[in-house]
This record gives structure tokens, C-alpha cells and sequence, in this order.
């Protein structure tokens, strides 16, 4: 199996390659924001063929139709706090939907990142039912990219050919690079004794 995997530098992403190497695959292709990520401590002992920056590789990906059977694509802007609606839209949109529609033309599976935040104040529930995506009403602009993607899979009747997972906020200690993070949670005291 040959497997593209974005935002692979990314802690969710890099988490994932481990598993994937784990499982034998190697016959990846990594890519992030940027070439500054491939030197992430994230990728730090994951095996993959090559790493590619965001832009490289929406400029090759018509080269990639017989190197690749599966993106997993965990690529996207994941600040919960951003309010860039443009970036947010570039980012969590618009570059989902390029990879979605090259998956679907190519026949190729695509794994995507969603987002918990689509579930707003969770007044209709966790339900990730068709019939009630459309009425959830996310709370803040980060929500809205990623109800705008499964809105669009949806539109275009490919949820049946695609699988979004609906990732609540992450922390781990990789996570440490987010200043956001750092002051949050000091890494010396156990989570648990937060909870």
C-alpha cells in the first residue's frame, strides 16, 4: 500500500506514520506546511520515501496517480482560535476539497480530518448522521472550515466513498511546540491531576 499522509509532521500525523510503520508501510509520502517541518522532532525515527512541502505537492499531485492508493489527510490549519477567515478557508477548505476531487477522479481512498468544533455547543448531539451535519452550527470560524468540507463531501454524495474523523482538541507532550500549549500545561505535572 502506498499512502500519502498530510500534515504528517503534525502530532496526529506523526502519531499515525509510527502506527503505519508499525504495521510494515513504509511506502509513504509525508507532507506539511513547509520544508522547515520535514526537520520536525515529530518525524524523528518514522520511516517514509519522501516529504514534500504543501505547495510541491499540489503542483505534482497529477504525477501521483500511480503512487499513491490512500491519502490520509491530516493537513489543515488546527488553531481553534484562529479567526483568519480567508487562511481558514484556504487552508481547511479549499485544499481539502483539491485532494478530495483528485482522490475522486483517480478512485483513490481518502481519510480526512474533521473536526469536533462542527458539533458547535453540542445542542443536537454527536451525531454524525447525515440528516444532522447540516444542522449543526459550529461556534467559531476554525468550525466552520472543517463543517464547510463535510458539507461539501456530503454535496457531492461522497460520504459513502470518503471517512471524516471528528478529532476533539489533542494535547500530548509533542504538542509542546504550541506556545498555546506550553503556558496551558506544564509538562513535569500529570495530566490526571488536572482532571
Amino acid at each position: 500500500m502506498r499512502v500519502l499522509v498530510t500534515g504528517g509532521a503534525g502530532f496526529i500525523g506523526s502519531c499515525l506514520l509510527a502506527k503505519l510503520n508499525s504495521m510494515g508501510i513504509k511506502d509513504i509520502i509525508v507532507t506539511d506546511a513547509d520544508r522547515r517541518s520535514k526537520e520536525s522532532k515529530n518525524l524523528s525515527g518514522k520511516k517514509f520515501n519522501d516529504y514534500l512541502d504543501r505547495d510541491s505537492l499540489i503542483k505534482n499531485l497529477g504525477r501521483l496517480k500511480n503512487s499513491v492508493d490512500l491519502i490520509i489527510h491530516f493537513g489543515a490549519c488546527t488553531s481553534t482560535i484562529e479567526r483568519d477567515i480567508s487562511y481558514l478557508t484556504n487552508n481547511n477548505f479549499l485544499y481539502s476539497k483539491e485532494l478530495a476531487e483528485w482522490s475522486a477522479r483517480n478512485r483513490k481512498r481518502f481519510l480526512y480530518a474533521s473536526s469536533a468544533s462542527t458539533y458547535g455547543g453540542g445542542e443536537k448531539g454527536y451525531s454524525d448522521s447525515d440528516e444532522v451535519t447540516p444542522t449543526l452550527k459550529p461556534l467559531n470560524p476554525y468550525g466552520d472550515s472543517k463543517q464547510q468540507f463535510d458539507m461539501w463531501v456530503l454535496q457531492n454524495k461522497l460520504q459513502n466513498e470518503f471517512v471524516g474523523f471528528k478529532f476533539f482538541n489533542v494535547y500530548a507532550i509533542p504538542n509542546l511546540h504550541c506556545p498555546l500549549f506550553g503556558k496551558a500545561v506544564n509538562p513535569d505535572e500529570p495530566l490526571s491531576d488536572k482532571l
